[in-house]
């Protein structure tokens, strides 16, 4: 039997096997979960594991155990709570997506509010969702629990404009990535344009991705208000859009963002000025002097380096060794994107290293897209 495999691996002396056990049990006997009761003190022990990966694992595989057929235990709760103030964002963003199969009580909301505020856009992103999950249930349904009878309705033929309309918000974001494929750019491009104006950040996150795919210059205007959007996500994929379609004049625009509050926004626009725009060095150095957080350093080094300075390489390199793995992941694939014959030595070396020491996948990755300028 696999769950009888897949005890004695939770104490194994391997890092990765005891993560791959905690993820297995938390899909294991999907959907009618035969072995929630005998797994969940398992996992429980699994977070207090030594390894961030595992504890992080742990508490997403209880989030999968419980909430659409049957409630989270109040000791499950409590030990998320615990697990709340973890030193690794990894961690912290798995008790955050575990919070959204909870009661969503005044404690566990307590939890989401003080994970809302955390340094690690990541880990605010998932208590972002759990807010919202709790706070408008009534709205909509559950975003979350439709997702099954959405799945099912799509099966019927529906018109596009039955889809747009739709008061199913998980259908009417799957509209969106529809979109983004179809063939018919001009049609979709306008749907996509009022999809922007949809009440959830999914859904006119979704909907901008889309229209960098079928869109075309003709709608920046339409997509420069998204700049100031509440939601992170959504500012992302606005200037997202920008850096494909925009020009100089975009850049401009652009430059104010410099000091949005968000550090993985302040990346992308600083990126996406240095590819897009021309002249605007000292407004990237200026912010650089002042910018205490590493994420948004690797974005506007990454702009500096598109306008010629050829020397933050080395700057970028050294962002390998930042605390939070997001960040050194992203420096990675910043310093992969530039990679050439001619600095491929100082990259390899550098990645070679920082894999050694992190053992994360995305830097391996990263080591792969390089290869090919090995000889």
């Amino acid at each position: 039997m696999v769950f009888d495999a897949l005890k004695p691996l939770c104490s194994d002396a391997c890092e990765e096997i005891r993560d791959t056990a905690a993820l297995t049990l938390g899909q294991l006997g999907t959907p009618a979960m035969p072995f929630r009761d005998e797994t969940v003190p398992l996992l429980l022990k699994l977070m207090k594991d030594p390894a961030p990966l595992v504890r992080s694992s742990a508490a997403c595989a209880l989030g999968h155990l419980f909430g659409v057929d049957a409630d989270m235990s109040p000791e499950v709760e409590r030990a998320l709570h615990d697990l709340a103030r973890d030193r690794s964002c990894a961690v912290r963003s798995g008790v955050a997506f575990a919070l959204m199969s909870s009661s969503g009580s005044s404690e566990v909301l307590s939890v989401l509010n003080e994970l809302f505020e955390d340094e690690d856009e990541d880990v605010a992103d998932w208590a972002a969702m759990g807010l919202e999950l709790f706070d408008t249930a009534d709205d909509h349904e559950n975003f979350r629990r439709e997702r099954i009878a959405a799945d099912e309705r799509t099966k019927a033929k529906m018109s596009w404009n039955e889809r747009l309309n739709h008061d199913n918000a998980y259908i009417r974001y799957i509209f969106a990535q529809f979109l983004g494929e179809s063939r018919y750019k001009k049609r979709a491009a306008a749907y996509l344009a009022r999809l922007l104006k949809d009440r959830f950040t999914d859904v006119r996150s979704c909907a901008l991705d889309s229209l960098r795919c079928v869109g075309s210059e003709k709608y920046i205007n339409d997509v420069i208000p998204f700049l100031d959007d509440k939601e992170a996500e959504v500012r992302i994929s606005a200037t997202e859009f920008l850096c494909d379609f925009g020009g100089e004049a975009e850049a401009r625009v652009l430059l104010k963002y410099l000091n949005d509050k968000s550090p993985r926004v302040r990346a992308f626009v600083a990126g996406t000025i240095g590819e897009i725009g021309s002249g605007h060095e000292k407004a990237l150095e200026a912010r650089l002097k002042i910018e205490n957080r590493d994420e948004a350093k690797v974005g506007i080094l990454e702009g500096l380096y598109h306008m010629g300075q050829k020397e933050r390489l080395a700057e970028l390199c050294e962002l390998l060794k930042a605390d939070y793995d997001d960040t050194r992941a992203a420096a990675a694939f910043t310093l992969a994107f530039f990679a050439d014959k001619e600095n491929y030595s100082l990259i390899h070396d550098s990645l070679l290293k920082a894999q050694e020491m992190e053992g994360d996948w995305r830097i391996r990755e990263a080591l792969k897209r390089i290869e090919h300028l090995r000889n």
